[in-house]
């Protein structure tokens, strides 16, 4: 049995109720309005942003003038080993090799 004191407390905490509800639901909403201004600004830093591809950071590095006088962004004991490297490919390149050697393979074994 439902007595009149306990409908006039319903009746009170009513107003209460609704307001907690409606600042739930506001919160979701701000919630989501947040992340959605967080991801648009996030894509607007990447479309404004400049992007240092490999081409131009090489570009950069070439344009560089050492210490040393001589221009290349590799230090002076790199361009000696890169130097040292070549002359060894021309020793290669001058050494004689079998044009068919390695172009055979025996299956059948």
């Amino acid at each position: 049995m439902i007595r009149p004191i306990d409908l006039q407390t319903l009746y009170m905490n009513l107003e209460k109720v609704g307001k907690e509800q409606a600042q739930t639901k506001e919160a979701a909403a701000l919630a989501q309005s947040r992340q959605v201004e967080k991801l648009q600004r996030e894509h607007d830093q990447e479309q404004h942003a400049v992007v240092r591809t490999n081409a131009t950071a090489e570009l950069e590095q070439g344009n560089k003038v050492d210490s040393e006088g001589g221009q290349g962004g590799q230090p002076r004991d790199a361009r000696r080993q890169n130097e040292a490297e070549e002359g060894q490919d021309k020793e290669k390149e001058s050494a004689w090799s079998d044009p068919e050697l390695g172009k055979h393979v025996d299956l059948s074994g």
